[in-house]
């Protein structure tokens, strides 16, 4: 039976007709950044810190007016901040800082689960591999793969495996050719059934 939403059929449904758009303004920064520990929001001031363009950290303004409210007022960050430039593109400015502050927080739990130790140690063997530095890359796809028979996660522990299995594929060695590349029969073969093509096309 197909499924339907509000009586519509799915080819004719929109994400609005599903979610409406709500025209008040969204307290989802406000709602992530009171979810927040004490040390997670300094966490996560340390990182605003280190991205500060011209004199006044537009950034770090924000996180702090909205984490200073005890009901989200976005008139009042507004009328309060006027002068400063983040308020002319307040919506995009809360989107970004929503992922600053998720982006830290992946960083600042990024150790301290069995999960986490085992995810970050498969994206750190994927990037070691492709910069060729096979060794270490091995030792970060063993770890993810201790790591994550842990906690029990299969599919992280076969892709950690895999990551295993095409390392070695990436490090295996082929012979040298014995003779020169234009003295191989394949070569000759190739190159006189290329021309054999061109003079009949």
């Amino acid at each position: 039976m197909m499924r339907t939403y509000g009586g519509l059929c799915p080819e004719f449904v929109k994400l609005s007709d599903i979610y409406p758009m709500s025209r008040d303004p969204s307290s989802e920064l406000f709602d992530l950044i009171q979810a927040l520990t004490q040390t997670e929001k300094r966490y996560v001031k340390q990182e605003l810190k280190r991205h500060v363009l011209g004199d006044v950290n537009q950034s770090e303004l924000l996180f702090d007016a909205v984490a200073s409210q005890e009901r989200y007022n976005e008139a009042s960050i507004k009328k309060r901040f006027a002068g400063h430039g983040f308020v002319r593109r307040l919506p995009e400015a809360k989107r970004e800082l929503v992922l600053v502050i998720l982006r830290a927080m992946r960083q600042y739990h990024a150790e301290r689960t069995p999960m986490r130790r085992a995810i970050s140690g498969f994206a750190d063997g994927e990037f070691l591999r492709s910069r060729g530095l096979f060794k270490w890359a091995e030792r970060k796809f063993t770890e993810a793969a201790r790591e994550s028979e842990l906690v029990h996660h299969h599919q992280l522990h076969a892709l950690a495996l895999d990551g295993l299995v095409g390392l070695q594929r990436s490090q295996e060695k082929f012979p040298e050719p014995t003779t020169p590349i234009e003295e191989d029969e394949a070569f000759v073969e190739a190159v006189a059934m290329k021309e054999v093509a061109i003079y009949e096309g």
